[in-house]
């Protein structure tokens, strides 16, 4: 804790740039959820948790962010920044001051910004997916097509993944000018609909054109003149968890010749979108990605998988990849193949039921401090930095790599980069829900599971 008395020496009156200000608001709002009782509260809290310093009054923080006072003391605008920007006051003020971040002038260096909030791959190859990718581009490409699409599946198909690539190649290939990518998921989906408690949460029209309106580096009032002046790209991920028949509601009259790409879980009914549907993958790529996986992480107990054991976790993972990469993290830990493909059975072919059965094995076998990552990153609506993680005192710094490696071998973290280059850490949304659902928290081991855990392990027989 700081001394209150160096607290009050180091308060300064001082001025927020107004597009600073501005930032800050956003993702004030997309981070704390306005419209909750407790929304003060919940960022005193973090405010405790990531500086370990004396809590602002509410007075102090209402200050900051409201648009009808420029000033507020210097550590309230340090720990705005620090929290939601992920960097100090100075280095905030002097990225807006200078108009290189937060003010773009959007002719400026207009090549080397492309794709800039196109998400990375998840995984180091994307197998399967060639054809699904090029209907996808020809249907975007095609003037006489329907100008919004929604690539529409399960959980943990690949939809995302498939997507950022359709978004690389349009790209690469001049098909579109630009790509605009917007990620939904403050909230998650109950019994496949939004809840009520939760609608508030979802994203919404307003929220989602705040974002196109910063990619794009205009005015709001300019967003729907640029989609008609340029041909764009328009991906909502994960639009289950938005406001998504108003949204497209109110984008089809924006665009051509832009197009627009949803990813969902569900499908969407509007006649003006035209569904994609994503399938499992094949055998063969199923296949493939298995022994690519084994090869990288060396496991010897796939690499020698006969094709008759190699065709049933085809099919009891459905093809899906996400089930398959579960399955490898599994047979890592066991170093076995055979008692996985038994205790899979349990799934019965239901691949939500095989996820979660996947991710309570997982559950039971990391260490204490990589379930409160996990926790902790549950909760949160977008990806996190290691600084963040052991600023709010969730892991040591000393400790990262071996949490980072356990949450790794079971395919439960991915690395992603932000769109200044910067090393970050994220959750596939499936696992995201579950964690925020408090799934988690409901798996206890049994002395049974203790005792297996130990053998497997240790070595140590209970």
């Amino acid at each position: 804790m700081c001394n209150p008395d160096e607290s009050k020496r180091n308060n300064s009156t001082i001025k927020l740039p107004s597009n600073l200000k501005r930032k800050l608001q956003e993702e004030f709002n997309k981070r704390y959820k306005p419209g909750k009782r407790n929304l003060m509260q919940d960022f005193l809290c973090a405010w405790r948790q990531q500086l370990d310093t004396v809590e602002p009054s509410p007075q102090a923080v209402r200050s900051a962010l409201s648009d009808s006072r420029n000033t507020c003391e210097y550590r309230i605008a340090d720990g705005l920044c620090r929290i939601l920007l992920d960097c100090s006051f100075d280095e905030a003020k002097a990225i807006a001051t200078q108009n290189t971040c937060f003010n773009k002038n959007p002719d400026e260096e207009t090549k080397h910004q492309r794709g800039l909030f196109v998400p990375n791959n998840r995984c180091r190859t994307v197998w399967g997916r060639k054809d699904l990718i090029a209907q996808i581009l020809n249907r975007l490409a095609d003037p006489n097509e329907l100008s919004i699409f929604s690539l529409s599946g399960a959980a943990g198909y690949g939809k995302t993944e498939a997507a950022s690539v359709v978004a690389q190649t349009a790209i690469k290939s001049n098909l579109f000018a630009d790509v605009l990518w917007v990620t939904a998921r403050q909230t998650e989906l109950v019994d496949g609909r939004i809840s009520a408690t939760n609608e508030y949460e979802a994203l919404n029209w307003n929220q989602f054109l705040n974002q196109i309106a910063h990619q794009l580096a205009c005015p709001i009032e300019r967003v729907q003149q640029r989609l008609r002046e340029e041909k764009l790209l328009v991906v909502l991920d994960n639009a289950e968890t938005s406001q998504v028949e108003d949204i497209l509601a109110n984008l089809v009259k924006m665009l051509n010749p832009s197009r627009a790409l949803l990813t969902s879980r569900l499908k969407t009914n509007p006649q003006f979108v035209g569904l994609i549907p994503i399938q499992g993958l094949d055998k063969e790529s199923s296949h493939s990605l298995l022994r690519d996986e084994a090869t990288y992480k060396d496991i010897p107990a796939i690499l020698q998988a006969s094709d008759r054991q190699l065709d049933r976790v085809y099919e009891l993972s459905c093809g899906a990849p996400l089930a398959l990469h579960f399955i490898v993290g599994r047979v890592l830990d066991d170093r076995d193949l055979e008692p996985v493909l038994s205790a899979l059975e349990k799934a019965s072919g239901e691949v939500e039921a095989f996820y979660q059965f996947s991710l309570e094995t997982a559950w039971q076998r990391i260490n204490n401090t990589a379930k409160n990552v996990l926790r902790y990153m549950g909760r949160a609506d977008a990806s996190v930095t290691l600084a963040e993680l052991s600023g709010a005192k969730w892991v040591k710094e000393s400790d990262w790599h071996q949490v980072q490696r356990e949450l790794k071998r079971w395919y439960l973290i991915e690395e992603v980069q932000d769109t200044q280059g910067s090393l970050r850490y994220d959750l596939h949304p499936w696992v995201r829900s579950s964690v925020r659902g408090e799934l988690v928290d409901k798996w206890q081991p049994s002395l049974q599971d203790l005792a297996k855990i130990a053998v497997w392990k240790f070595g140590i027989d209970l």
